[in-house]
């Protein structure tokens, strides 16, 4: 089977100005939901996604990275490895469905009751959802398209802030935000699908040696997974625990301003798993290094412009309801810088089928949330939250970096140091974009 080439800067440049046009999307919709739905309603409006992505990292085992990696590497027919895939993903989908429903006394109990029980029943639409669009995600990856990715993502905000508008003017309540987040997702996953049946055969597949090499690589992903999900749901369900749904949506708005730095990993992210995945050796470090050093110039400049304009942004957007979220968004700044980094170097670790690196990664990190969540929200509530956070992510992203530097032989300087040639290389995109040869 023919290799099919990436063009590195090219899928940056692609996904960097859809990325914006999500990043403003996302804003646009958050503040109408936050809006809408009051600091109270905003916290079980988290919770109510919280609930499913937590049993994600519980059932995730690393199926769409493994898928990844396999079909870039052209070992198996990629019709029989995607096969593997969705039949794997089925059998997680009905685990999860007992889990979800089989357990909900237990979780809502833990919950506190904060999340009405119809609220929690329709949030199951959003785990298979998810878990289906990480699988088609993957297998796009797989197949270098990388674009793709990019503008079903644009397509799911699109449709999300239509459905939030449309409802914004008659009130909605959290199950009516709750369904527009569903049907956004479901736009999203038939229009990977429809792409990805263009350029490959999908349907239903058992083959046991491709499902043990799944296994071998997703193994790894799993632990990281999971690990991941606990350092990014802990504290919403601890501050929920400890405090309550309200000082939860102030929580909630305080990460969604500091996640803005999060749309710089999302542009180079695909582009670099995607290119580590079908690529090796040197040419492969040297895209990855100037994927990391870039992201991380463009991460600290966009978190220096938001901490400057932080407490004016939060009240002109979200009212002054929202402002006692200006503070823990500044101590979070630092600490989604770090979850960026770690994001892209994990992607990375993952395309180059080394996702063990990135399992200890989360651990460490993981480890870290539990002590300082429990240790610092029951005393210093939101604030608490912010700060151990921060140090969690900070932990993590260190283990990865010196792991990186380890793997690829690269100097501190090679990955961190912008270089002024970093951005010479898109001036010929940039062109080829004008013309309109995309």
């Amino acid at each position: 089977m023919a290799e099919k080439k990436t063009d590195f800067h090219l899928d940056v440049l692609v996904s960097g100005l859809v990325e914006m046009a999500n990043m403003l999307i996302r804003f646009l919709a958050g503040i109408l939901v936050a809006r809408s739905l009051g600091a109270e309603g905003r916290g079980v409006y988290a919770l109510a996604l919280a609930a499913p992505g937590l049993l994600l990292g519980f059932t995730n085992i690393g199926l769409g990275e493994a898928t990844t990696v396999l079909i870039g590497k052209g070992k198996y027919p990629r019709e029989r490895v995607i096969g593997c895939m969705n039949s794997l993903m089925l059998f997680i989908g009905l685990l999860g469905f007992a889990g979800y429903f089989g357990l909900s006394p237990v979780i809502l109990k833990a919950l506190r009751h904060s999340m009405p029980l119809d609220v929690y029943m329709l949030a199951f639409c959003v785990f298979p959802l998810t878990l289906y669009w990480g699988g088609n995600a993957s297998v796009a990856l797989g197949l270098s398209m990388v674009r793709r990715i990019s503008w079903g993502r644009l397509l799911n905000n699109a449709v999300f802030l239509l459905l939030i508008l449309g409802l914004y003017f008659h009130g909605f309540g959290v199950k009516a935000a709750l369904g527009a987040f569903i049907l956004s997702s479901l736009v999203e996953n038939c229009y990977l699908l429809y792409h990805i049946r263009k350029e490959s055969g999908t349907g239903l597949c058992y083959d046991l040696e491709i499902i043990k090499e799944q296994a071998a690589l997703g193994w790894h992903v799993f632990w990281g997974g999971m690990f991941l999900q606990v350092t990014r749901r802990l504290d919403i369900l601890l501050v929920n625990f400890f405090l309550g749904p309200g000082p939860l949506g102030i929580y909630v708005v305080a990460y969604s301003v500091a996640e803005f730095v999060l749309t710089v990993p999302g542009i180079y992210s695909r582009a670099a798993f995607s290119s580590a995945a079908v690529s090796s050796g040197g040419e492969g470090h040297s895209v990855s290094n100037a994927a990391i050093r870039q992201a991380l110039f463009l991460m600290v400049l966009l978190a220096a412009a938001l901490a400057c304009i932080m407490k004016s942004f939060i009240l002109t957007a979200y009212t002054a309801e929202f402002l006692p979220a200006a503070l823990p968004a500044f101590i979070l700044l630092p600490g989604v810088i770090m979850f960026g980094f770690s994001t892209l170097l994990g992607n990375i670790f993952t395309g180059y089928a080394r996702p063990q690196e990135i399992s200890r990664s989360a651990g460490i990190s993981c480890a870290a949330t539990v002590a300082l969540d429990f240790a610092l929200i029951p005393r210093y509530g939101i604030l608490g939250a912010a700060a151990a956070s921060t140090t969690a992510y900070g932990a993590g992203a260190l283990w990865l970096l010196f792991s990186y530097l380890r793997f690829s032989k690269a100097s501190l300087a090679e990955v961190v140091a912008i270089r002024r040639e970093d951005f010479l290389a898109y001036r010929e995109k940039l062109g080829i974009m004008s013309k309109g040869r995309i």
